[in-house]
Order: C-alpha cells, then sequence, then structure tokens
C-alpha cells in the first residue's frame, strides 16, 4: 500500500481501507495510541496508480490546515430597512452590490464579501461593527462629508474637529453610523 503518512505514523492501515470501502471522506485522522496523523485533518481515498493491484489504495493528504486562517472573511451588519442600507452602503459608500434576496444584500468589500441582514429588530451596538483602513483619513472625511456623512463624537475620547482620535499606536481613527444606527471606522495607520 502507497501512503503519503510518515513512515513512524503509527496509522492503521486497517482502519484506512475500511474508510476507503465505504467510501467516507475522514473527518479526522486515523491514528492510534501515541502517533499522530493529525496533520492529515482532511483526506481522502484515492485509486493507487496503475503499476498497483486493483484493489490497492493510497491516502492523499487534501488539506492539512483545517484553520480559517487561510480561508476568506465574510463580514455581516444588519438592517432594519434594506433599501436604505443598500442605497448608504452602494451609492455613498461606494460598495459594489452583488446580489439581493428576502435575507440579505450582499456587496463586495475590496474582496470581501459583506452580507446585510436583513431582520425585523435591530438594537444597534455601541460599539464599531464594521471599519476600513484608509491611506488618507482626511481625504476620506471631505468626500463623505459631501454625501451627508456626519462623524461621531464619543465622551471623554479626545478627538479634534472634526471627530478624529489619534491611538496612542498613532493611527487616526473616525467614527460614523449607518442608517440602522450600526457604529463604523476609518482607520488611518
Amino acid at each position: 500500500m502507497t501512503s503519503l503518512l510518515p513512515k513512524n505514523s503509527k496509522c492503521s492501515t486497517r482502519s484506512a481501507m475500511t474508510r476507503e470501502r465505504t467510501g467516507l471522506l475522514a473527518k479526522r485522522a486515523l491514528h492510534r495510541g501515541r502517533g499522530s496523523c493529525a496533520f492529515a485533518a482532511r483526506f481522502r481515498i484515492a485509486t493507487g496508480a496503475s503499476n498497483e493491484q486493483p484493489s490497492a489504495r493510497r491516502i492523499v493528504v487534501l488539506e492539512s490546515d483545517p484553520m480559517l486562517g487561510k480561508r476568506p472573511l465574510v463580514a455581516f451588519v444588519a438592517t432594519k430597512s434594506a433599501p436604505a442600507a443598500r442605497r448608504f452602503y452602494e451609492q455613498t459608500l461606494g460598495l459594489k452590490v452583488l446580489s439581493e434576496d428576502d435575507y440579505s444584500v450582499v456587496c463586495d468589500a475590496h474582496g470581501t464579501t459583506l452580507r446585510i441582514q436583513k431582520v425585523g429588530d435591530l438594537r444597534p451596538q455601541s460599539f464599531t461593527v464594521l471599519g476600513w483602513e484608509v491611506p488618507d483619513l482626511s481625504a476620506i472625511i471631505e468626500e463623505l462629508g459631501k454625501r451627508g456623512v456626519q462623524f461621531e463624537r464619543f465622551e471623554g475620547m479626545e478627538q479634534d474637529d472634526r471627530g478624529v482620535w489619534t491611538a496612542p499606536s498613532g493611527a487616526r481613527v473616525a467614527w460614523f453610523k449607518d442608517p440602522d444606527g450600526n457604529v463604523l471606522s476609518l482607520t488611518e495607520m
């Protein structure tokens, strides 16, 4: 049997063959005792090369890192009024609307999917729910101001006359709200 598992692995060949015969995708690595095949978090059993016997099989590793660090993020924000939210995110902020259905308006936020969920009841949070990193905060504030966006001021924070707060790291941050009262931010690093 040909295998991509390490020679010192304690993985059970019999278990691998059993999974192969049933045609299931393994959801966990096969292992026994202290041996570890955990790197093979997901794999499938594939037919062996033509020089092997027809019944011979081998394990093919499809994916060794099941964590989310390499997966695209999908961001969510809620709205009670989809037409107003769509107008704001599309026309005011300039996001491209990809689709709309009974449940959400889906936008492209520079490669990140933003799903604006249609909800019946919404209590906006007092903290930032979405934010953008921008190269020139002053220019964006000016342009959004021309489009009717008002920037927020928060008690206890030292903000300049435009509502910009300078973080201890030196980043400059400004906040505004969407039509539903969701707090959004802009950050210049």
